[in-house]
C-alpha cells in the first residue's frame, strides 16, 4: 500500500488510507485486481465529513463490485467536462433545435458550479448545493428544473458510454402552474385593431391555426400554400416535433390568404422583386412587433397577454367547435397529450356552461324520479321494480 509521505498515521477504517494530504481508498474487484482511488478529500485539518465521504465512496465501490458493475479507470476519472462534451455531441448529432439553450445553461450555470468535478463526486448533496445557489440568485423553479434535466441527461449518456456506473438522485422542484392565458373573440378583435396592417394577418393566422408564430408562421412561404387544394403545409423536419403538418383552410383563413396574396402581388410589382414570404412588411420579414403588441393589449384592456396565447386560444376553439382531440392535436402540432391538455384551458364561461348542463341533468333526474313515484312501475315477485 502506498505510504503517507511521512505524515503521522491515523487509525483509519480498512480500505482507507492517506497519501500526502488526501484520503485514498483501495478495493479489490471480482477479478482480484486491486484498485487505488483518490477521494480528493483532505485528510488533515478538517472535520469528519471528509472521512465520511471517503467511507461513502468506498462502500459505493464495494456495492458496484457486488452487483457485477465493472470498475474502469475511465469511469473513475470521468469528469463533468467530459460529460458536457457527450451531451453537446448528442444534441448536435440529433439536430436538436434546443442546442443553443443547452449551451447557455451549461456555460452560465452548470459549468461554473460543477466544472472540473469527477462525475462520481457529484452526489445528491452537491446537487442540493447547486439548487440552493440558483434559488439564492432568484432563478425560477422551472429554469432550475431545466438545468437539472441537463445534468440528468449527462449522467444517462455517461452510463450508456460506460463512463459512469450510476446516477445520483436528482429531486426536481415543484413548478408554478402552467400559464393559462387565452383570448375571448372580442378581446382578440380589440387587440387586432391596435396592430399594424402588416401584422394583423399574421396574428389572425395564429388565432385560427394555433401554429407557432416564430418558427412556423413568420417563415411561411407561398410554396407551402395551395389555394386550389385549400391547404397550408409544413414539411417534415421544419416543425418543432419534426413531423409534417397540413391545415385545411377555413373560410376565414382562405379569405385572409387571398387578401395577403393580393398584397404580395402589389409589393412585387412595385419593387420588381419576388417575395416568397406570406407575411411580410413590403417584402421584408416581420422581425419584431413586441412593442406594438404590448401597446395593443394594453389598449384592449388585456395587459400581459402573449403572442403565444393565440396558440392556446386556437386549441381551445378547436375543441369547443367539436373537433376531436386527436385531430386537433394533429392540426396544432402537439405530440403529447399532457401538453395538449395544458393548452386546452377553460374559461369562466366554460365553467358556467358546464354548471348549467349539470343543473339541467339534475333537473331531468328529478323529473324522472317524480314520474316514477306518480306512476310506479310493475314489480317483480321479489318486490323490486322492473
Amino acid at each position: 500500500m502506498p505510504t503517507t509521505d511521512g505524515l503521522m498515521k491515523r487509525r483509519l477504517p480498512p480500505g482507507i488510507y492517506q497519501r500526502g494530504r488526501i484520503y485514498w481508498i483501495t478495493y479489490v474487484d471480482r477479478r482480484g485486481r486491486q484498485h487505488f482511488e483518490s477521494t480528493r478529500r483532505p485528510a488533515l485539518g478538517h472535520s469528519g465529513r471528509d472521512l465520511n465521504e471517503a467511507k461513502r465512496l468506498l462502500n459505493e465501490r464495494r456495492g458496484e463490485i457486488a452487483k457485477g458493475i465493472p470498475i474502469t479507470a475511465d469511469a473513475v476519472r470521468f469528469t463533468f467536462n467530459d460529460a458536457e462534451q457527450l451531451i453537446v455531441d448528442n444534441y448536435t448529432r440529433n439536430d436538436r433545435r434546443s442546442l443553443a439553450h443547452l449551451n447557455r445553461r451549461i456555460e452560465k450555470h452548470l459549468r461554473p458550479h460543477f466544472g472540473g468535478m469527477r462525475l462520481n463526486e457529484i452526489t445528491a448533496d452537491v446537487i442540493d448545493g447547486f439548487v440552493a445557489k440558483r434559488k439564492k440568485a432568484n432563478a425560477s423553479n422551472g429554469e432550475i428544473n431545466r438545468e437539472l434535466a441537463v445534468l440528468k441527461r449527462m449522467f444517462t449518456l455517461a452510463m450508456q458510454a460506460r463512463k459512469a456506473h450510476h446516477r445520483p438522485h436528482v429531486e426536481m422542484l415543484k413548478e408554478a402552474a402552467p400559464r393559462a392565458g387565452f383570448f375571448e373573440y372580442a378581446d382578440f378583435a380589440r387587440v387586432l385593431e391596435g396592430l399594424s396592417p402588416e401584422v394583423q394577418p399574421l396574428a389572425t393566422f395564429c388565432y385560427i391555426t394555433g401554429w407557432r408564430w416564430r418558427s412556423e408562421v413568420r417563415p411561411l412561404t407561398w410554396q407551402q400554400v395551395d389555394m386550389r387544394a385549400g391547404t397550408v403545409t409544413i414539411a417534415a423536419g421544419h416543425t418543432k416535433g419534426g413531423e409534417a403538418r397540413v391545415f385545411y383552410m377555413t373560410a376565414n383563413l382562405k379569405k385572409l390568404l387571398k387578401k395577403q396574396r393580393t398584397y404580395t402581388n402589389t409589393v412585387e410589382a412595385q419593387t420588381g422583386t419576388p417575395c416568397a414570404l406570406v407575411f411580410h412588411r413590403d417584402g421584408k420579414p416581420i422581425a419584431w412587433f413586441y412593442d406594438s403588441w404590448k401597446s395593443a393589449c394594453d389598449a384592449a384592456k388585456v395587459p400581459g397577454r402573449l403572442i403565444h396565447d393565440l396558440r392556446r386560444t386556437a386549441i381551445r376553439n378547436l375543441v369547443r367547435a367539436g373537433v376531436t382531440e386527436a385531430v386537433a392535436m394533429k392540426m396544432s402540432g402537439h405530440k403529447t397529450r399532457s401538453i395538449f391538455d395544458r393548452y386546452n384551458v377553460s374559461s369562466e364561461r366554460d365553467l358556467k356552461a358546464a354548471a348549467a348542463l349539470l343543473s339541467a341533468h339534475h333537473t331531468a333526474l328529478g323529473r324522472e324520479a317524480k314520474a316514477d313515484r306518480a306512476h310506479p312501475r310493475a314489480a317483480t315477485t321479489t318486490g323490486r321494480r322492473v
